[in-house]
């Protein structure tokens, strides 16, 4: 269950699995998680790292099908880093 609101964006981003970078854009997030497309095969628990709108965030994938995933961030984002993509995404 979802403890906070999701804000939905459709912002392209870069995941980090090991050494390889990999395009990929986040539909909607929050200040726990995001939920994500790519064309990325990626197991529950594999360890990432996000890099969106200037920051970035280790994460953990918490779900994956048909080419959607879920992460679960290992420290929350502030709210400014929430606050870039909207910024990112009112400036497209």
């Amino acid at each position: 269950m979802r403890t906070q609101p999701r804000l939905k964006v459709f912002q392209p981003a870069e995941l980090q699995v090991g050494g390889t970078a990999t395009r990929v854009h986040v539909l909607d997030l929050s200040e726990l998680g995001a939920l994500m497309h790519g064309r990325v095969d990626l197991d529950p628990g594999k360890q990432v790292t996000l890099h969106c709108c200037g920051w970035s965030r280790s994460a953990s994938i918490a779900w994956a099908a048909s080419g959607r995933f879920g992460l679960r961030f290992k420290l929350a984002l502030t709210a400014a880093q929430v606050a870039a993509v909207t910024t990112v995404l009112a400036k497209a």
